[in-house]
C-alpha cells in the first residue's frame, strides 16, 4: 500500500475531512442494512472514522478495524476510546495478505483505501476470501481525487504530469472497481456515481483540505519530482490554480456494493 499523507498530522485531517459535505459519510453508507452481532472488517480503516459511525447506527456489531500503518491504529485507538467503542478490535494488518482465516466477515467495508493500493485485484481477491458466502462488500471510493483541476498553466502542467506519471497508486481507481470486484468472483454488483464540484463556499473548504494535503505529502512530493523545491513550487502553483475563476475541480465519487 502506498500512502502518500503518512504523517502523524493526517489523523486530524481526515477528521476535519469527513465534517465536509463532499465527504459526507452519511450519505455514502446509509444504504447499508446492519445487522446485529454481525461480523464486520473496516479494511484501511485510517483514524477510525468508519468504525465508530457503525457503531453509532448498530450498537452491536463486532468489527475488526485494519490499517498498514501502525500510527494510524494508535491514533484510531485513541480517538475510540470508551464502552460504546469497545467492540472495535483494532489490528496492524496488510490488506494483501491478512492473517485472518476463510469467510470470518457478514460485511466489508473499505472507504478512501482503493485508491492509495499498488495492487488492488490482489487486495480483492483477499476480502474475497475472508467473507462469508452470501456476505456483502462495501467500497467508496473517488475517480479524479485532488488530480481533476484543470488549468493552462504550462509550468504548473509540467509538474502535475510528472507527479501523475511517477505516483504510485491509482487516483482514477473509482471507475475500475465493478471489474474489479467481478474479477475477484463477486456478484450481483451495483454502483452508483456523483460529481462533486468546488466552487464557492465549497471551493475554500476544500482549498483548506488541499492545502493541507500538501503539507503532509511534501515528502512524497519531494520523491517524485526529485527535490524539495520542485515541491514547493508545485504545492504553491496546485493551490493559485485552484482558485482561478476559470479552472475547473471536480471528483467523482464511486460507491459500489457486491455479494460473495
Amino acid at each position: 500500500m502506498s500512502y502518500a499523507n503518512e504523517h502523524e498530522d493526517e489523523s486530524t485531517r481526515l477528521e476535519w475531512q469527513a465534517k465536509q459535505k463532499h465527504y459526507n459519510i452519511y450519505e455514502e453508507f446509509h444504504q447499508l442494512k446492519l445487522k446485529k452481532s454481525s461480523k464486520v472488517l473496516d479494511a484501511g480503516c485510517g483514524s477510525g472514522l468508519l468504525s465508530r459511525y457503525l457503531l453509532e447506527i448498530e450498537k452491536n456489531l463486532q468489527i475488526d478495524a485494519c490499517d498498514f500503518s501502525e500510527l494510524r491504529i494508535q491514533q484510531a485507538k485513541n480517538l475510540s476510546k470508551g464502552a460504546k467503542f469497545s467492540k472495535i478490535n483494532f489490528i496492524h494488518a496488510d490488506l494483501e495478505k491478512l492473517q485472518i482465516r476463510d469467510d470470518t466477515y457478514d460485511l466489508i467495508v473499505s472507504r478512501y483505501v482503493y485508491e492509495h493500493l499498488k495492487d488492488p485485484k490482489v487486495v480483492t481477491s483477499e476480502l474475497y476470501r475472508v467473507l462469508k458466502k452470501d456476505g456483502e462488500i462495501n467500497i467508496v471510493d473517488f475517480d479524479g481525487v485532488f488530480v481533476n483541476l484543470y488549468s493552462t498553466n504550462e509550468r504548473f502542467n509540467q509538474l502535475f504530469t510528472i507527479i501523475k506519471n511517477n505516483f504510485l497508486s491509482d487516483l482514477n481507481i473509482g471507475r475500475k472497481l465493478p471489474a474489479i470486484l467481478k474479477q475477484s468472483g463477486f456478484r450481483k454488483i451495483t454502483w452508483s456515481v456523483s460529481a462533486e464540484q468546488f466552487s464557492g463556499e465549497d471551493l475554500q473548504m476544500e482549498y483548506k483540505n488541499n492545502k493541507e494535503r500538501l503539507r503532509l505529502a511534501k515528502k512524497t512530493l519531494t520523491h517524485l519530482l526529485g527535490n524539495y523545491n520542485l515541491a514547493e513550487e508545485f504545492s504553491k502553483l496546485y493551490l493559485e490554480e485552484m482558485l482561478k475563476e476559470e479552472n475547473t475541480l471536480f471528483y467523482n465519487k464511486f460507491i459500489v456494493s457486491a455479494i460473495k
